[in-house]
């Protein structure tokens, strides 16, 4: 039997346990982002590097937006040529009778050429174009390597939480085997019955958690565009490689080095050449050309008999909607005021975005710099 002195003390042990208990589950989800995990200490993890590799090697929306690309290269090699020459040929179902004999038959060619400029503007719009597609896949890269490395690093956050949460139900489940051990000498079973409920409180976050890394291996496994598998190595270097971020940075640094506001810019300036392009439509295109006639001999002999007339073209296409060219204009022109709107307000947003890395990035520092110099000591 044990005396009273004995029971006191466990008791206390029992309720210092319990108090562990509660404090080492909220402390420890709390800290794991400043542990070390590994998935294996004996298998070497593979690196960051190749899932990046193979996600820009087999990514189809990065792939899609390749050939787009390169569809616009094309387009520039053919913006600034002259339009086909057009050949015609009329038949004289009855001759018509001349001086110098009967005409049978017509045959021309024709060229249009466009106004001064339209040609050097039309190509300048399909470069605009073709800097536009290839930003696109900048930043679609960008993006990509932005999406796998955020995948990684809350998948890094799931495998570190399930693991600290059996590492709670190992403790928890010791704890209530001692309270099991405190009813059987006559203690309280509520401590039993608060044991129990922790434990399968974290039994039902431990199949959340789990669901949910199986939602995010899927994911991971889509944007590198292979074949699903229920299970996926962390990167060893996943920490290794952190980038420095600077706290000088300008708008106009941004707007230089931005991939997104690089693109927005080049839309602007596609935008301005759209509508110099659109301006010259109020000029005329010229057509030049030449058609010969067949004429056949006539019955009594003239100077000339017998003459095939050569002639030569030019005309002029005369543009006198100026209704229609006018609203060509205000539309080109609202698209060009839209386009630096849409960059002007970017640029302020990820301006602001920048900030608030900025200020998380520190707010993490101090919070590291917190448990591991102060409370990871204290609790140890």
């Amino acid at each position: 039997m044990m005396n009273k002195d004995e029971k006191s003390q466990k008791k206390l042990l029992f309720s210092l346990g319990t108090f562990s208990a509660k404090f080492f589950s909220y402390f420890f989800i709390t800290i794991f982002t400043i542990t070390t995990y590994s998935i294996s200490a004996n298998e070497p993890s593979p690196a960051l590097s190749n899932y990046i590799r193979q996600a820009l090697e087999n990514n189809g929306e990065l792939e899609a937006a390749f050939f787009e690309w390169r569809a616009t290269l094309y387009d520039v090699k053919a913006s600034d040529t002259l339009p086909d020459p057009k050949l015609s040929y009329g038949y004289f179902i009855q001759e018509v009778e001349t001086r110098v004999g009967p005409q049978k038959q017509s045959l021309g060619i024709s060229q249009m050429i466009p106004w001064l400029g339209k040609l050097r503007n039309r190509k300048t719009l399909a470069q605009r174009k073709s800097v536009i597609a290839e930003q696109n896949l900048y930043v679609l890269t960008a993006n990509l390597v932005r999406k796998l490395k955020d995948a990684f690093y809350e998948y890094y956050f799931l495998e570190s939480s399930i693991r600290i949460t059996k590492e709670n139900i190992a403790l928890v489940d010791i704890l209530e085997r001692v309270a099991q051990r405190e009813v059987q000498v006559g203690g309280s079973l509520a401590d039993t019955i608060q044991a129990q409920i922790e434990i399968n409180k974290l039994n039902d976050e431990m199949d959340a958690l789990e669901k949910k890394k199986s939602g995010l291996i899927a994911k991971i496994y889509a944007l590198m565009n292979l074949p699903q598998k229920p299970s996926l190595s962390l990167p060893g270097d996943l920490f290794q490689k952190l980038s420095k971020i600077s706290k000088a940075v300008t708008e106009e640094d941004l707007q230089r080095k931005n991939p997104t506001l690089i693109l927005l810019c080049n839309k602007t300036e596609k935008e301005r050449a759209n509508y110099n392009l659109v301006q010259q439509d109020r000029y005329p295109d010229v057509t030049v050309g030449m058609g010969w006639i067949d004429t056949g001999r006539a019955i009594a002999p003239t100077p000339d008999n017998g003459k095939d007339p050569v002639i030569a073209q030019i005309s002029i296409n005369v543009p006198i909607w100026t209704s229609t060219y006018s609203a060509r204009e205000h539309a080109a022109k609202s698209r060009q005021s839209s386009a630096r709107d849409i960059l002007s307000q970017k640029t302020q947003e990820i301006f602001a975005d920048y900030e608030d890395v900025i200020f998380k990035h520190e707010d993490a520092e101090r919070r590291v710099s917190l448990y591991r110099d102060t409370l990871l000591p204290q609790s140890r």
